[in-house]
C-alpha cells in the first residue's frame, strides 16, 4: 500500500511538472485557446485548493477540520509578521469569511479560509491609513468614530466639503454593525466598508438629496 501510495504521489507530481512546462500553443483557433485556458484555470484552482488545505492542517491542531477563533488568531499572527491581531480584528476576519457561506458559526472551514486570508490582507494593507484616520478624528479616544467625528472624516474624503447629516447617517447605518453588533459608531474594521459605501454611493446620494428625494444606500 505504501509503495502504491508513493507511486501515486510521484505520478501526481509528474503531472504538475509536465503541466508547468507546457506553453500555450500559438497560431490556434479561439475555441482551442479557450479550452487551453480553461484547463490551466482548472489546474491553478486545484493547486490553490491544495495550498489552502495545507494551511488548514497547519493551524487545525485538534484535527476538527475547522479553525476556531484562537487558531485563526495564530494564523493571522503569522500573516502579520508575528504581531498578534486584536480581538476586534480576529472577530471581523472570522465574520467576513463566514459571510461567504452565510454560515455565522464562528469557525472556519476550508471553503472559508480563502476569504479570511483575502480579507485580512486587504485590511492589513490599509492599516496605516486606518490608524491615521483614528489618530486624527477619534478625538476622545473611544476606539470608534462617532457621528460628528465620522462626518469630519467623510469631509476629508470630499475635498473638505462636509456631507449632510442625512448622508452621514445613511453610511453609518450600513457600516455600523456590518459584521458585529452595532456600537453607535464606526470602529477600525468597519471603516474600510464605510469608505467603500461613501465612494460607491456618494454621487447617487448627493444627487438624490439635491432633488429632495428620499435616498437609500443599497
Amino acid at each position: 500500500f505504501e509503495v502504491r501510495q508513493g507511486c501515486m504521489s510521484m505520478a501526481a507530481a509528474a503531472v504538475v511538472i509536465n503541466r508547468r512546462r507546457r506553453t500555450q500553443p500559438s497560431n490556434v483557433g479561439a475555441a482551442r485557446k479557450k479550452a487551453y485556458q480553461e484547463q490551466e484555470d482548472f489546474w491553478a484552482n486545484l493547486e490553490h485548493q491544495a495550498k489552502l488545505k495545507r494551511v488548514l492542517r497547519k493551524y487545525d491542531t485538534d484535527k476538527t477540520g475547522y479553525l476556531t477563533s484562537e487558531q485563526l488568531r495564530e494564523m493571522l499572527t503569522d500573516l502579520n509578521d508575528g504581531e498578534q491581531p486584536s480581538e476586534e480584528e480576529v472577530l471581523w476576519t472570522l465574520r467576513v469569511a463566514n459571510s461567504k457561506n452565510q454560515d455565522l458559526d464562528d469557525r472556519l472551514d476550508a471553503t472559508e479560509l480563502d476569504a479570511a486570508i483575502e480579507a485580512w490582507n486587504s485590511y492589513k494593507s490599509n492599516r496605516t491609513m486606518i490608524a491615521d484616520a483614528f489618530r486624527r478624528y477619534d478625538t476622545n479616544h473611544s476606539g470608534q468614530l462617532e457621528f460628528e467625528q465620522f462626518k469630519a472624516f467623510l469631509a476629508s474624503l470630499n475635498d473638505g466639503v462636509p456631507p449632510t447629516d442625512d448622508e452621514v447617517k445613511q453610511v453609518m447605518d450600513r457600516a455600523d454593525g456590518h459584521v458585529a453588533d452595532p456600537s453607535g459608531g464606526i470602529n477600525r474594521t468597519e471603516l474600510l466598508f464605510a469608505i467603500s459605501l461613501w465612494y460607491t454611493h456618494s454621487e447617487e446620494m448627493r444627487g438624490c438629496f439635491g432633488k429632495g428625494k428620499k435616498c437609500s444606500v443599497m
